[in-house]
């Protein structure tokens, strides 16, 4: 887990580190659960970058006491990850900062950047002492590091790392990590000289260098279109937003072109995430399936893998929703309506609002369902916009009075209208094999690798509606509901005794420790 300890060198400051069971924060208890998350992130991208932890050993072994690799170093190295980037931006030098109020003499900074220059070839290795550093914009003495980077131009910058001596990442950030995971430059409300800031974002060229970053206040002279900021007061209140090709936008904001392909034929296809403490659960394997579907109604997705994920991260980001919902619309674009294939781009969009809460009891008593004509078309294994059967059986459902649709097509149970159905019997699992005829839902291949963990028979075999009802147990599965068992069919009567079984219960245990691990 994670804690805010606060070092000896610290000055006060937050040191985030992965060593203990909390997150302390300034913040309201969203505010500490989000800031857990990112912290859960940096310390991910920090453990799955062996050059920046062979850094950050040089920095332990050869720099000062207590130092830390800060600044630009670790910012690139989010803002890189975050669009998705295979090879690391290069870097302008490489900043290790430290405090020894007893020796404030630029010249004993000299030997340790030599020492890492020595060590470590091929960075341009800057080290300073923060306890000399206060007159710069006449401040008065810093208490430690933390203190002198909460002076630094902008919040984003004011974060970073060190190894510590059991080899442990250890973050720094006096501002929190939301600007920085949220790539917005905002200026440090502690320093003095306020111009600094807007100087420094128009020199360092970060815009064109990281074209998803923006400026959190709406002003400076960097080129961020105004149409393309969102303003603080905004922000402070939102909680759901939306994506729409290169722009993140507000749900109230008229985006939708008349002549969108999406609009006029339901010509494209979506995904679902679930996001959890600020993951989107089987992210690759959700991906997976969004760009087979792609490709199976013939349209490219422009954004590859790693700009996918780079837009979602900072989708969740900019929300401030450490758990929510997200939806992914790619259509064939916008062109005159015409049933032929445009050679127009294709359009990407993605919402994130809150879970949708399932209601009290749901899981722990059942839900009745209504078995409906299956009337989809023969291409089910393409998550396609097209979802008007879908809907009809759903409705169907909700006007008898029960939770989920349950899908017939010549006399076998195919799937629910939004969900994957499953019987068992005699302690195995049984449910239709993945063909053209149903979706392959995601958490399907979760209930399937539980099942083969827990050794408990997984068969992909069609069954009839009398098979249901003589079932044990039966449960249903996607990414929204996780898992609810089936207690019975209406007006058909109960399955097993009529309340959820031993085989849903643990294979749905199982998946919500999943949920929570990284």
């Amino acid at each position: 887990m994670l804690n805010a300890d606060h070092d000896s060198d610290a000055g006060g400051g937050r040191s985030l580190t992965n060593r203990s069971d909390a997150c302390e924060s300034e913040r309201n208890a969203p505010g500490r659960d989000a800031e857990a998350a990112l912290l859960r992130r940096l310390l991910d991208f920090a453990a799955s970058e062996p050059e920046l932890l062979a850094d950050l050993r040089q920095v332990r072994e050869h720099g000062p006491p207590g130092a830390w690799l800060a600044a630009g170093y670790v910012r690139n190295l989010v803002w890189d990850r975050l669009h998705g980037r295979a090879e690391r931006t290069p870097l302008d030098d490489a900043d290790v900062v430290y405090f020894d109020p007893a020796c404030p003499d630029e010249a004993a900074e000299k030997p340790w950047e030599q020492a890492l220059a020595a060590a470590r070839p091929g960075l341009r290795w800057s080290v300073k002492n923060q306890a000399r550093m206060h007159p710069i914009n006449g401040d008065e003495p810093f208490a430690g590091v933390a203190d002198a980077m909460s002076r630094w131009p902008e919040t984003a910058t004011a974060v970073a790392l060190r190894l510590s001596s059991d080899d442990q990442v250890e973050a720094l950030a006096p501002h929190g990590l939301s600007d920085l995971f949220a790539m917005k430059l905002r200026p440090s409300p502690l320093q003095r000289d306020p111009s600094l800031f807007a100087r420094r974002a128009a020199a360092k060229g970060w815009l064109e260098r990281w074209p998803l970053v923006r400026l959190a206040d709406g002003s400076g002279p960097i080129g961020v279109p105004q149409e393309e900021r969102i303003h603080p007061k905004e922000e402070a209140s939102m909680t759901s937003l939306g994506y729409i090709n290169g722009r993140f936008v507000s749900l109230e904001e008229l985006v939708l072109p008349i002549e969108e392909r999406g609009h006029q034929f339901g010509d494209g296809v979506y995904e679902f995430f679930r996001v959890y403490e600020g993951h989107p659960f089987m992210l690759e394997e959700h991906l997976d399936r969004l760009y087979r579907s792609a490709d199976l109604i013939r349209i490219d997705i422009a954004p590859d893998r790693g700009e996918l994920r780079a837009i979602m991260d900072e989708l969740v980001t900019r929300s401030g929703l450490a758990s929510g919902d997200i939806y992914l619309q790619v259509t064939r674009g916008v062109a005159p309506r015409n049933h032929a294939f445009p050679s127009v781009p294709s359009s990407l969009t993605m919402t994130i609002k809150p879970w949708r809460e399932l209601a009290p009891g749901v899981r722990e008593q059942g839900v009745q369902v209504l078995l409906h004509p299956d009337e989809r078309w023969l291409n089910c294994h393409i998550k396609s916009l097209n979802l008007l059967p879908n809907i009809l059986a759903k409705q169907a459902a909700v006007e008898a009075g029960c939770f989920e649709a349950v899908l017939v097509r010549d006399g076998l149970v195919t799937e629910g209208s939004s969900s994957n159905a499953y019987l068992v019997r005699d302690g195995a699992i049984r449910t239709h094999p993945a063909t053209n005829h149903i979706l392959g839902g995601i958490a399907r291949i979760a209930v399937r690798r539980i099942a083969e963990e827990q050794g408990i028979p997984f068969i992909e075999e069609a069954f009839g509606p009398e098979e249901l009802l003589a079932a044990d147990e039966a449960f249903l599965t996607s990414s929204g509901i996780e898992l609810v068992p089936i207690a019975g069919v209406h007006g058909r009567g109960p399955i097993g005794p009529g309340s959820p079984g031993p085989v849903a219960r643990a294979i749905h245990a199982r998946y919500a420790e999943l949920t929570r691990q990284r």
